[in-house]
C-alpha cells in the first residue's frame, strides 16, 4: 500500500535542486547526491511495504564477519516502523527460528523508541551527517560513484560508496 504525497514531494525536490549545492562548516554535498537525496524522498513517501535484502561483511586482520538478511520492512515517510525477518545467515550459519523471533522482536523494540537501520546518505535528513566525494568509476555513461564518510560514529551510519544513476537520482 502507498499514500503519495505528490504536492510535499514535489515542493521538496524543486527546493532541494534549484539552490545549488547545499554547503556544511566549509564543504559541500554534491549535486548528484543532492539529487539522489531528492529522489529518495519522492519515492519514500506514504506507507510502504517492501522486501528488503542486506548483504554485510567485514574484515579486521584475521577476523572477519557477515551477515545476509532477507526482511519484510514497513515504512512511513522513509522511516522504518516494523520488521519481519524471514531469514538471518551469520557466518554461514543460519539463525534458527527461536533466535530469529528475538532478533525481530528486537529490532521492533528499538524501532519503537526511535532507533532506526542505517541513516542513509542518501536521505535527506541524514545528509549533513556525512562528508562526500566522487570517485572514478567504470559505470555506464550516465552513472556515478560517490564515496561517502560518516561525521557521526555509532551503530546507525557508516562509510562506504554508492552508484548513483546520473539521469534520474536514483541509488543503484
Amino acid at each position: 500500500m502507498r499514500i503519495a504525497r505528490i504536492a510535499a514531494a514535489a515542493f521538496f525536490c524543486a527546493a532541494t535542486l534549484a539552490g545549488g549545492a547545499l554547503t556544511r562548516a566549509g564543504s559541500t554535498i554534491p549535486d548528484i547526491v543532492q539529487r539522489a537525496a531528492a529522489f529518495n524522498s519522492a519515492s519514500m513517501t506514504g506507507v510502504i511495504v517492501a522486501e528488503r535484502h542486506v548483504t554485510f561483511t567485514a574484515s579486521a586482520g584475521p577476523a572477519h564477519f557477515s551477515q545476509q538478511n532477507d526482511a519484510i520492512v514497513m515504512l512511513e515517510d522513509g522511516e522504518y516502523k516494523r520488521v519481519r525477518y524471514l531469514r538471518i545467515i551469520e557466518n554461514g550459519r543460519p539463525y534458527p527460528p527461536d533466535r530469529l523471533a528475538q532478533k525481530e522482536a528486537e529490532s521492533n523494540g528499538d524501532l519503537e523508541h526511535g532507533k532506526s537501520f542505517f541513516k542513509q546518505p542518501f536521505d535527506a535528513r541524514y545528509l549533513h551527517d556525512y562528508t562526500f566525494a566522487e570517485i572514478p568509476c567504470a559505470c555506464s555513461r550516465s552513472e556515478r560513484r560517490v564515496g561517502f564518510t560518516s561525521l557521526v560514529r555509532d551503530d546507525q551510519h557508516g562509510d562506504g560508496t554508492m552508484i548513483i544513476d546520473g539521469s534520474t537520482g536514483r541509488v543503484l
